[in-house]
């Protein structure tokens, strides 16, 4: 055969060895379905949407759904009592177990009953009448045993002691962005970023995570790096802040994007993350700003999947996923995952 044709056999073979080799570094539960188990609002109990999500160190689940705070045990979902027909915008946990959740006018926790059975206390009417005018609130940041809710309408932030007690904490503007870094709790207003000191603001002229006067975003994402710095969830995917400044990791996200917007994340390692949107469902993303996988309503993550709102992980490897069609649990540190077209069941179903 002619030099030429030898040059092209060559290059075919280079090209399908780099092929391979990239396949091959790819993790098979990203080329594949991962395991899901689905839960519409007829196992929750609730309605189909879903604000955030929050996994107890005991291992029960919590969802803040539109009628109220759910909890599940691993076999059924239940009402927390307290909470029934009050839309729930967040819940969190702090470092000693204690549940906070967070709607419209009102903030809470769970205490125990008589019987032992978690019941909401409202914390909000420790507050003065005349300041119990809240407007929604879905901001909360927790710095161990303290909890923080961002009462954008009050220009103000309530701090939850240890005991319970409620301490108000005026600013000088809105809260628009309100982060835990390093030790202390940050609220960026229009008139500069606040460190909060006991509960007083402190106004800091070189805060952490590039929040600014101009910082839009929601709380707790902000990861630290291995390398130094942190991990930032931004509205058009992931940054890192290092050495006072941020730069985006890729422009892959922002770029699948286009006008969608990141809304939810959180680590699920190795240096990759999980991130909720509001259109495109969620993206696995790994370090390089690579969108490794998406999952969505007709991959089999649900109905109403498109819109993923809130984000964590349990300790047995798996992702809790709150959208717009209920709550999924998405197996995404097996080893294993299915290759093929996903089942047209899009309830009470396990892959």
């Amino acid at each position: 055969p002619s030099m030429s044709r030898w040059i092209t056999l060559a290059t075919l073979l280079l090209c399908y060895s780099a092929a391979a080799q990239t396949a091959a570094e790819r993790s098979p539960r990203y080329t594949g379905q991962p395991l899901m188990r689905v839960f519409t609002e007829r196992e929750t109990g609730g309605t189909a949407r879903n604000h955030a999500i929050a996994v107890h160190p005991t291992g029960l689940i919590y969802a803040a759904n539109d009628v109220g705070l759910r909890e599940f045990d691993g076999a059924t979902w239940r009402a927390v009592a307290g909470t029934e027909r009050r839309m729930i915008f967040n819940v969190t946990i702090d470092a000693t177990g204690r549940v906070f959740y967070c709607g419209p006018q009102h903030f809470g926790l769970l205490a125990p009953s008589a019987n032992g059975t978690l019941t909401a206390q409202p914390l909000h009417l420790q507050l003065p009448a005349a300041e119990r005018e809240l407007g929604d609130i879905r901001e909360i940041v927790t710095l161990g045993t303290d909890v923080y809710f961002n009462l954008g309408l009050r220009r103000a932030i309530a701090r939850v002691d240890a005991q319970g007690g409620v301490h108000l904490i005026l600013l000088p503007a809105v809260a628009h962005s309100f982060a835990a870094w390093a030790g202390s709790v940050y609220a960026a207003t229009a008139h500069g970023v606040f460190r909060l000191e006991g509960d007083s603001p402190v106004l800091d002229p070189a805060p952490p995570l590039g929040l600014s006067t101009q910082s839009r975003g929601r709380s707790a994402g902000a990861w630290p790096r291995a390398e130094g710095g942190a991990w930032l969830l931004a509205r058009d995917g992931l940054r890192i802040w290092d050495h006072g400044e941020t730069r985006p990791v890729s422009d892959e996200i922002a770029r699948l994007l286009d006008a969608d917007t990141v809304v939810s994340g959180c680590p699920i390692g190795d240096g990759t993350f999980a991130l909720g949107t509001r259109t495109h469902g969620l993206l696995i993303v790994g370090p390089d700003g690579r969108v490794l996988a998406r999952y969505g309503e007709e991959t089999g993550l649900g109905p109403g999947s498109d819109y993923v709102e809130g984000l964590t992980m349990d300790g047995d490897g798996g992702l809790w996923v709150a959208h717009d069609g209920g709550v999924t649990r998405v197996e995404v540190r097996h080893p294993g995952a299915l290759h093929g077209p996903p089942s047209g069941l899009r309830s009470r179903q396990v892959f």
